[in-house]
């Protein structure tokens, strides 16, 4: 277990910033080194994008970087 924090740019709802948080932790455990993570959150509909049972044009290129 671990926490961090992060400076970020400004984003336009909570699924952007949803999305981001998840992003910046990806990239923190790849910068450690960690090969198998287990990520929990509770955004069901950031889940359901990334599953694919979801679209949403405007979180294309966020889901693009997940």
């Amino acid at each position: 277990m671990g926490g961090g924090q992060a400076t970020t740019t400004m984003v336009s709802n909570a699924l952007e910033s949803e999305a981001q948080a998840l992003i910046i932790t990806m990239q923190h455990c790849w910068s450690k080194g960690y090969k198998q993570v287990m990520f929990l959150g509770d955004s069901q509909v950031l889940k359901n994008l990334i599953d694919k049972k979801e679209l949403q044009f405007g979180m294309i290129n966020w889901l693009r970087d997940i």
